[in-house]
């Protein structure tokens, strides 16, 4: 482990590299501050801004309050929220639980400008664009779900959902800072490393008020049917806003001003990994890569292998064009034993990703693009053909 950290020093001269790594007993830590940021003392630690890391303290939050009757996680959210029955309609609506709010698993896509405005915005929005899938079938990575929840507990506590998490926190021991988020009434949740780290294993372990997340597999709900890629970074299952990843660890990223944070943990809670650093998102999953083998002893993949695959569809009928919110969408063409998808934001190409498919209709695509994860289904509902990029859920046009 310590030859790692020699390397990842050399590798982020001068860039703030804070990481942690807990380990069968052992525990590893490598502290490089940003040259701009004052001298530390032994004693003092950074706290970051957890950014969608929040979303697995909401998750924690949510457990204590369902333990405390004042939220029935299994209800119709539209038992809280009696407006959304005639927005989304009675069918939506008795199989929307509040369970699926943070798992993104609400059936439904939204646009930034969607969630941001008042609840009558949100409503129509719900009105007019309506259900994408069942709820609880498909995740698909949006923040209406969270939108939701907000509304949801403020009617029930009377209290926002970031004071409620940090109340959590502060009951399971764990000293926190808050900051008031500009022109917003929420707060951003500040932790060290290590206080993340003893949250986590204060809420799952044996008997802690989450560990149901870990232990219930009719908790997660796919984002990935058929996992395939060994050195994708983005969640294959959501367990409310709990994400488990390829590598079988479970966890959560996030952003802050100026650096990416990420939290990787095992069901058992023996390995942990714990990071923040002044990196883009794909040089943190590398990291997480790097220490993740040193600390299993396994081979490292290589860089060219499968990123998806294709199931219960023809590979040669799902040529089209995929759409998710108003947006983005995605042209898929046939090119021989290729899948040529452009992605596409009004019109600006965002990205061109060439698929060859293999044997088993396993999908495989040029290096660069190891660390995403592809996937044609259909849908549970209409047998349409759906694609999943990365952890957005698309569905073509017909």
């Amino acid at each position: 482990m310590l030859v790692l950290f020699d390397r990842l020093r050399s590798q982020f001269p001068e860039r703030l590299l804070d990481l942690q790594v807990w380990t069968r007993g052992r525990a590893y830590e490598v502290f490089q501050p940003a040259p701009s940021e004052p001298h530390q003392s032994d004693t003092s630690k950074p706290r970051y801004s957890v950014g969608c890391i929040e979303g697995l303290l909401q998750a924690i939050t949510m457990e204590v309050l369902h333990q405390r009757t004042q939220v029935d996680l299994f209800a119709e959210a539209s038992s809280y929220l009696p407006e959304l029955r005639p927005a989304i309609g009675t069918s939506a609506s008795d199989r929307l639980k509040v369970v699926h709010l943070l798992a993104h698993a609400t059936g439904f896509h939204s646009t930034n400008k969607a969630i941001i405005g008042d609840w009558q915005q949100v409503l129509e929005h719900l009105r007019t664009k309506g259900a994408s899938f069942p709820p609880g079938t498909v995740c698909s990575w949006n923040g209406l779900g969270r939108r939701l929840l907000e509304e949801l507990i403020i009617r029930v506590t009377g209290k926002a959902m970031s004071e409620l998490t940090l109340t959590t926190i502060g009951e399971l021991g764990v000293f926190t800072q808050a900051e008031r988020r500009l022109e917003s009434s929420s707060e951003d949740i500040m932790l060290e490393l290590d206080e993340l780290a003893r949250l986590i294993r204060q809420a799952f372990r044996h008997g802690g008020p989450a560990a149901r997340l870990l232990t219930d597999r009719g908790a997660s709900i796919p984002v990935i049917r058929h996992p395939v890629s060994p050195r994708s970074s983005y969640p294959i299952a959501y367990a409310s806003g709990l994400a488990k990843y390829s590598s079988g660890l479970w966890g959560q990223n996030g952003i802050g001003p100026g650096y990416s944070l990420a939290i990787r943990f095992t069901s058992d809670l023996e390995d942990m990994i714990a990071i923040a650093a002044a990196v883009p998102p794909l040089a943190r999953d590398l990291v997480i890569s790097l220490v993740e083998t040193t600390i299993s002893g396994a081979v490292p993949v290589q860089a060219r292998g499968p990123i998806g695959s294709v199931i219960g569809c023809d590979w040669q009928e799902v040529a089209g064009t995929y759409v998710a919110d108003d947006e983005e969408f995605i042209v898929v063409e046939l090119g021989c034993d290729l899948l040529l998808c452009s992605v596409w934001r009004g019109p600006e190409l965002l990205a061109r990703l060439d698929l060859r498919v293999t044997n088993g209709d396993i999908l495989v695509a040029d290096p660069r693009w190891s660390s995403f994860q592809v996937e044609f289904f259909k849908h549970p509902e209409s047998s349409v053909a759906c694609l999943t990029l990365g952890q957005v859920t698309y569905i073509r046009s017909v």
